[in-house]
């Protein structure tokens, strides 16, 4: 029961996330929505930054489950191109609020490229393709993790910032493919 109760407290703020800015939802607004009191929220999570950690660890979730079954038996290329398409498949499924409120968090805590299990995946693909040969070997596995997740990081930066109304998909692997090219023997 602990667990279905936090779950509907963390789906009731992401539903909250997809029409408003974090900062604009209040717990009150995320316990009505879950059907519980302001009390029985704080029993189950201590504050309004603890949620915000538990979205960002449901949403990494989300995303590294993706990835582990759509690149299987995948060519290295294949599944660096595949990381970015199922990232940005998994952000545009929300409003660009989703993600506004994780930027302060990341510029914080420099966490984006040191603490998801994600990006690992990435640095392993790319480790894959070096190994395999498919990488020019004048740039190293972690000059081009730095390249492609600093650019992918821009992006969705990007993205945000003009609320949304970008093609996030579009303004990506219109460059991305330049810059695998540059890499690519």
């Amino acid at each position: 029961m602990t667990e279905e109760v936090k779950d509907k407290i963390i789906s009731a703020a992401e539903s909250l996330l997809k029409d408003n800015e974090y900062k604009d939802i209040s717990i009150r607004q995320v316990a009505v929505l879950s059907g519980i009191s302001i009390g029985t929220f704080y029993r189950y999570i201590n504050s309004k930054e603890e949620l915000l950690e538990h979205l960002k660890i449901k949403f990494d979730q989300e995303v590294y489950n993706a990835l582990l079954n759509q690149t299987k038996k995948k060519t290295s290329q294949e599944k660096i191109k595949i990381f970015f398409d199922t990232y940005i498949n998994c952000i545009t499924k929300y409003n660009y609020k989703f993600f506004v409120f994780f930027i302060p968090t990341l510029l914080e805590k420099q966490s984006f490229t040191s603490e998801s299990n994600n990006l690992d995946l990435l640095r392993q693909y790319i480790k894959e393709a070096c190994k395999n040969k498919k990488f020019n070997e004048e740039y190293s596995q972690d000059y081009i993790f730095r390249t492609l997740s600093s650019f992918f990081m821009g992006t969705i930066f990007n993205w945000c910032f003009s609320m949304g109304k970008s093609d996030l998909k579009n303004d990506f692997f219109s460059a991305f493919d330049t810059l695998i090219n540059k890499f690519q023997n």
